[in-house]
Protein backbone atom coordinates (compact mmCIF):
# COMPACT_ATOMS: atom_id res chain seq x y z
CA UNK A 1 0.00 0.00 0.00
CA UNK A 2 1.59 3.32 -1.30
CA UNK A 3 0.07 6.78 -0.12
CA UNK A 4 0.45 9.60 -1.77
CA UNK A 5 -0.44 13.24 -1.01
CA UNK A 6 -0.50 15.30 -3.74
CA UNK A 7 1.72 13.38 -6.04
CA UNK A 8 4.67 12.94 -3.41
CA UNK A 9 4.95 9.13 -2.27
CA UNK A 10 5.39 9.43 1.46
CA UNK A 11 6.68 6.03 2.27
CA UNK A 12 9.86 7.16 0.64
CA UNK A 13 9.82 10.12 3.12
CA UNK A 14 9.16 8.55 6.21
CA UNK A 15 12.76 7.73 7.47
CA UNK A 16 14.38 11.43 6.13
CA UNK A 17 10.85 12.63 8.67
CA UNK A 18 11.78 10.73 11.59
CA UNK A 19 15.34 11.38 11.16
CA UNK A 20 14.61 15.19 11.30
CA UNK A 21 11.77 14.87 14.33
CA UNK A 22 14.72 13.13 16.52
CA UNK A 23 17.04 16.06 15.97
CA UNK A 24 14.71 18.35 16.74
CA UNK A 25 13.37 16.46 19.67
CA UNK A 26 16.82 16.04 20.93
CA UNK A 27 17.52 19.70 20.08
CA UNK A 28 14.98 21.01 22.06
CA UNK A 29 15.41 19.02 24.77
CA UNK A 30 19.16 19.86 26.10
CA UNK A 31 19.52 21.50 29.40
CA UNK A 32 20.61 24.94 29.93
CA UNK A 33 23.86 24.38 32.20
CA UNK A 34 23.81 25.83 35.50
CA UNK A 35 26.27 28.51 36.48
CA UNK A 36 25.69 28.73 40.15
CA UNK A 37 27.85 26.64 42.35
CA UNK A 38 25.84 23.57 44.22
CA UNK A 39 25.73 22.90 47.86
CA UNK A 40 24.47 20.13 49.88
CA UNK A 41 23.62 16.37 49.65
CA UNK A 42 26.59 14.77 46.92
CA UNK A 43 25.86 11.06 47.42
CA UNK A 44 26.13 8.25 49.72
CA UNK A 45 25.51 4.89 50.16
CA UNK A 46 24.52 1.85 53.15
CA UNK A 47 24.96 -1.70 53.24
CA UNK A 48 25.37 -4.28 56.10
CA UNK A 49 25.67 -1.40 58.94
CA UNK A 50 28.31 0.45 57.05
CA UNK A 51 27.06 4.02 55.75
CA UNK A 52 28.30 7.30 54.50
CA UNK A 53 27.26 10.82 52.81
CA UNK A 54 29.13 13.43 51.25
CA UNK A 55 28.07 17.31 51.23
CA UNK A 56 29.62 19.74 49.91
CA UNK A 57 30.02 22.88 52.39
CA UNK A 58 29.68 26.52 50.88
CA UNK A 59 32.99 27.01 51.26
CA UNK A 60 33.74 24.79 48.87
CA UNK A 61 35.04 21.86 50.95
CA UNK A 62 33.65 17.91 50.92
CA UNK A 63 32.20 16.59 54.60
CA UNK A 64 32.01 13.07 54.73
CA UNK A 65 29.33 11.73 57.27
CA UNK A 66 31.14 7.83 57.79
CA UNK A 67 29.40 5.05 59.94
CA UNK A 68 28.86 1.62 61.21
CA UNK A 69 25.52 0.42 63.04
CA UNK A 70 24.58 3.73 63.94
CA UNK A 71 27.65 5.32 65.29
CA UNK A 72 28.41 8.25 62.87
CA UNK A 73 31.22 10.51 62.30
CA UNK A 74 31.89 13.35 59.96
CA UNK A 75 35.31 14.23 58.35
CA UNK A 76 36.62 16.73 56.09
CA UNK A 77 38.03 15.71 53.25
CA UNK A 78 41.31 16.39 52.60
CA UNK A 79 45.16 15.38 50.92
CA UNK A 80 45.74 13.00 53.85
CA UNK A 81 42.39 10.75 53.80
CA UNK A 82 41.08 11.22 50.38
CA UNK A 83 42.53 7.76 49.07
CA UNK A 84 40.44 6.04 51.94
CA UNK A 85 37.69 8.12 51.72
CA UNK A 86 37.11 6.56 48.05
CA UNK A 87 38.24 3.08 49.03
CA UNK A 88 35.56 2.87 51.79
CA UNK A 89 32.77 4.46 49.73
CA UNK A 90 34.19 1.91 46.99
CA UNK A 91 33.87 -0.68 49.37
CA UNK A 92 30.39 -0.17 50.63
CA UNK A 93 28.78 -0.03 46.89
CA UNK A 94 31.06 -3.43 46.04
CA UNK A 95 28.91 -4.76 49.63
CA UNK A 96 25.73 -3.36 47.85
CA UNK A 97 26.05 -5.59 44.52
CA UNK A 98 27.84 -8.56 45.96
CA UNK A 99 24.88 -8.96 48.82
CA UNK A 100 21.81 -8.56 46.35
CA UNK A 101 23.61 -11.28 43.73
CA UNK A 102 23.33 -13.75 46.70
CA UNK A 103 20.63 -12.81 47.19
CA UNK A 104 19.16 -13.15 44.03
CA UNK A 105 21.58 -16.81 43.68
CA UNK A 106 20.44 -18.73 46.95
CA UNK A 107 16.47 -17.47 45.84
CA UNK A 108 17.11 -18.61 42.59
CA UNK A 109 18.36 -22.55 44.23
CA UNK A 110 15.61 -22.23 46.42
CA UNK A 111 13.50 -22.12 43.54
CA UNK A 112 15.39 -25.34 41.74
CA UNK A 113 14.92 -27.36 44.73
CA UNK A 114 11.07 -26.46 44.98
CA UNK A 115 10.63 -27.60 41.32
CA UNK A 116 13.05 -30.79 42.17
CA UNK A 117 10.61 -31.52 45.09
CA UNK A 118 7.39 -31.02 43.28
CA UNK A 119 8.72 -33.04 40.65
CA UNK A 120 9.94 -35.72 43.03
CA UNK A 121 6.38 -35.77 44.62
CA UNK A 122 4.19 -35.36 41.31
CA UNK A 123 6.28 -37.01 38.76
CA UNK A 124 8.94 -38.92 39.12
CA UNK A 125 9.04 -40.01 35.67
CA UNK A 126 10.48 -36.61 34.61
CA UNK A 127 13.31 -37.35 37.10
CA UNK A 128 14.11 -40.52 35.44
CA UNK A 129 14.17 -39.18 32.07
CA UNK A 130 16.93 -36.41 32.43
CA UNK A 131 15.51 -33.99 34.36
CA UNK A 132 17.63 -34.91 37.10
CA UNK A 133 20.47 -34.26 35.02
CA UNK A 134 18.65 -30.37 34.42
CA UNK A 135 18.15 -29.99 37.98
CA UNK A 136 21.44 -30.94 39.52
CA UNK A 137 23.12 -28.55 36.37
CA UNK A 138 21.15 -25.64 37.41
CA UNK A 139 21.21 -26.01 41.35
CA UNK A 140 25.17 -26.67 40.99
CA UNK A 141 25.52 -23.71 38.97
CA UNK A 142 22.93 -21.62 41.29
CA UNK A 143 25.27 -22.68 44.40
CA UNK A 144 28.50 -22.04 42.27
CA UNK A 145 27.35 -18.20 42.08
CA UNK A 146 25.98 -17.99 45.53
CA UNK A 147 29.35 -19.49 47.17
CA UNK A 148 31.52 -17.36 44.40
CA UNK A 149 29.35 -13.99 45.52
CA UNK A 150 29.50 -14.84 48.86
CA UNK A 151 33.51 -15.12 48.83
CA UNK A 152 33.37 -11.33 47.15
CA UNK A 153 30.88 -10.32 49.95
CA UNK A 154 32.97 -11.42 52.73
CA UNK A 155 35.83 -9.48 50.73
CA UNK A 156 34.21 -6.33 50.45
CA UNK A 157 33.41 -6.54 54.05
CA UNK A 158 36.59 -6.87 55.39
CA UNK A 159 37.70 -3.62 52.95
CA UNK A 160 35.17 -1.64 54.19
CA UNK A 161 36.03 -2.70 58.07
CA UNK A 162 39.30 -1.90 57.13
CA UNK A 163 39.04 1.62 55.47
CA UNK A 164 36.47 2.40 58.46
CA UNK A 165 38.71 2.00 61.47
CA UNK A 166 41.80 3.58 59.34
CA UNK A 167 39.06 6.83 59.19
CA UNK A 168 38.32 7.11 62.69
CA UNK A 169 41.31 6.34 64.01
Amino acid sequence: MIVSLGGIRIKRYIPILLLLLSAFVSACSQNVEDTEEYYGFIGGGKAMGYEFTITKEELGSFLWEIGYKGDLIVLEEDESNIDDLLSYANAIHDVEATYSTVFYSVIYFLLVAAIFLFLFVKNRKVLKSGGAIAIVLAGGISLYFALDTSIDLNRAMQEAKLYYLRLVE
